[in-house]
């Protein structure tokens, strides 16, 4: 269970909800029919990432983020400005008429509709860093939604985290209930850790999760990451046997990727990180987002996503989730740290659709970034691909590496474990994963 200074567990089970609303750019779902992976030798192609399709997309996100800066944010022109803010997210453009927009739509009066100003301020966190503060404190203040206040709040401290302590009483000030809520349940944890420089410092022994039971057959794949999620984690899979895949070399079989969203914004929240924790994985499956393409993905479900016994593999799975059936799978010391518990909560407060994919996203965009050539996504776990420009023909692709590995040992399903374990500012390493596996 989380530790004695993080608020009582809540014992009562939350329904999972639908996400309040989806980016433009993942209009079509990301659950899809589980599909068998295609033979090695198969070509796959991405007809939208030639060169000349590129262009044509770059040119029509010019336009929808052109068209929004003339219109004054308004519930009448909410279906212009998400088109605009997806589109300035996604190419990460931000002209210079865009930040008077921002400050309009943060301090309206009377203010914007909740679900309006919180997309405002995912685009605010991924590309206006340390601005926007005064802005985004009137908005703290006057919405009456808790993911909103947690969005802002956020990126009111991540540049500035000398302020969380004072952020800590302002919570409960403002939501009495905070500790029975699971976004404010987890704000409050994250306060307490950033006013404390407790990020890694109290990080319970890696060896002891890498090695946890789990469950007696399962595959896990664990996915290694920075606190700092700019910079690419690895993921490596540990077979039924509790031996790691490795390559015909011997050497540890890993993959980069990256746990990063849009607007960085925690797990818990909407369009966020990937949560850290565990998520169940069952099956394969081809999307039809242009954004995720072609290449198998692994289909991944937070707990309160879907029934107790798609999350539990064992043959008595618990009736429903609670935190002693989410603990119950975890190491003892590991049980007591808040981090670990963000999917559970991100679940509890309705998040879903967070997957394992490629990316056929313009890497352009993203030149220059320490995530370069990965694209972040929209709170899933991404691998980088390669396309030809030519006539879209994917070239390299870490994500089909990982699949053909699962596909090699007949896994379709088991647990992925997302763990930020190193505050160090630079990509995890082969190596350095490794290290955890030899003896102490």
């Amino acid at each position: 269970m989380p530790s004695p200074d993080i608020p009582t567990p809540i014992r009562t089970i939350a329904a999972c909800a639908l996400l309040a609303l989806l980016m433009l750019a993942v209009t079509l779902s990301t659950r899809q029919q589980t599909v068998p992976l295609p033979p090695a030798e198969t070509p796959v192609a991405a007809p939208w990432t030639t060169a000349d399709a590129r262009r044509t997309e770059a040119a029509e996100m010019e336009i929808s983020i052109r068209e929004a800066l003339v219109v004054r944010p308004a519930p009448s022109s909410r279906r212009t400005w998400t088109r605009a803010l997806h589109a300035m997210g996604l190419t990460r453009q931000r002209p210079e008429p865009a930040r008077q927009r921002f400050a309009e739509a943060l301090t309206a009066d009377p203010p914007l509709p909740d679900a309006l100003v919180q997309q405002f301020l995912e685009i605010t966190a991924a590309l206006f860093p340390g601005e926007l503060l005064a802005e985004t404190a009137r908005a703290a203040s006057v919405t009456k939604s808790p993911k909103t206040f947690a969005t802002a709040v956020h990126h009111l401290t991540r540049n500035h985290p000398e302020r969380a302590a004072a952020w800590l009483p302002a919570v409960t000030a403002k939501f009495p209930q905070a500790q029975q809520h699971p976004i404010l349940r987890v704000l409050l944890w994250q306060l307490h850790a950033t006013a404390s420089q407790s990020w890694t410092r109290n990080l319970p022994d890696l060896r002891a999760l890498l090695s946890a039971p789990f469950t007696d057959s399962s595959p896990i794949i664990f996915s290694l990451q920075r606190h700092n999620r700019d910079w690419p984690g690895r993921a490596m899979l540990r077979l039924p046997d509790k031996s790691f895949a490795r390559l015909p070399d011997g050497s540890l079989f890993s993959v980069p990727q990256l746990a990063r969203s849009v607007s960085s914004l925690p797990g818990v929240i909407t369009n966020g990180n990937t949560p850290q924790g565990i998520h169940a994985w069952n099956g394969f499956a081809v999307s039809s987002s242009r954004y995720i393409g072609p290449t198998p993905n692994l289909q991944l479900s937070l707990p309160f996503e879907f029934p107790a016994h798609r999350f539990f593999f064992s043959p008595q799975p618990p009736p429903t989730m609670s935190e002693d059936a989410y603990a119950s799978l975890l190491p003892a010391a590991w049980q007591a740290w808040p981090p670990i518990w963000e999917s559970f909560f991100a679940g509890m407060a309705g998040r879903s659709e967070i997957i394992a994919h490629g990316t056929t996203i313009d890497p352009a965009w993203h030149h220059g970034q320490p995530w370069f050539p990965i694209s972040p996504s929209h709170g899933c776990l991404t691998t980088p691909e390669a396309w030809n420009p030519a006539n879209g023909q994917r070239t390299a692709s870490a994500q089909h590496d990982l699949a053909s590995m699962l596909q090699q040992h007949g896994l379709s399903r088991g647990y992925v474990v997302v763990i930020d374990f190193s505050a160090k500012e630079a990509p995890v390493s082969t190596e350095e994963i490794a290290g955890f596996l030899a003896a102490p």
